[in-house]
């Protein structure tokens, strides 16, 4: 349900992409993100990153992170 909810988010217009967050992180990612904060962008549980904030996600752990 979660994963549906942000794919219909993904299709408006955004700049910084869909973050699945918890109330202690909330808003976390996206101002790690906007103050280049390469320490605490990986602050979420799911997110849909648009193609033109990859470059900043191209450092993967493939043992926390599952790409799809």
């Amino acid at each position: 349900m979660i994963w549906k909810l942000m794919n219909a988010f993904s299709d408006f217009p955004i700049q910084a992409g869909v973050y699945f967050t918890n109330e202690a992180t909330d808003g976390c990612p996206w101002e790690a993100l906007m103050q280049n904060d390469l320490d605490n962008i990986w602050m979420f549980d799911a997110a849909i990153i648009n193609k033109g904030n990859m470059e900043y996600y191209q450092v993967i752990d493939e043992n926390a992170c599952t790409q799809v």
